[in-house]
């Protein structure tokens, strides 16, 4: 006999219910993909906006700076500019 368990899905929850539940934001940074879904390396998306992703020496994590892009192709332009 095998058990399984699944963790904090309620039946008939809506996506709404869960993310207030979770206490999560509806925008989370996501990596940026190209059109091949492959990740690009230090760029993140959050909702329409694009992050580059650095480090500061000296500082335990990274910090993302938004950039001033619309699509995925300024968006690189503008991280190699930075």
């Amino acid at each position: 006999m095998t058990l399984f368990y699944i963790d904090r899905v309620q039946p008939h929850e809506t996506a709404s219910e869960l993310i207030q539940r979770k206490g999560t934001h509806k925008y989370r940074f996501n990596p940026a993909k190209d059109s091949r879904n492959r990740k690009v390396r230090g760029l993140w998306q959050r909702g329409e906006r694009f992050y580059a992703q650095i480090r500061v020496q000296g500082e335990k994590s990274a910090r993302k700076i938004p950039l001033e892009a619309k699509t995925l192709t300024e968006a690189k332009e503008a991280m190699a500019r930075e």
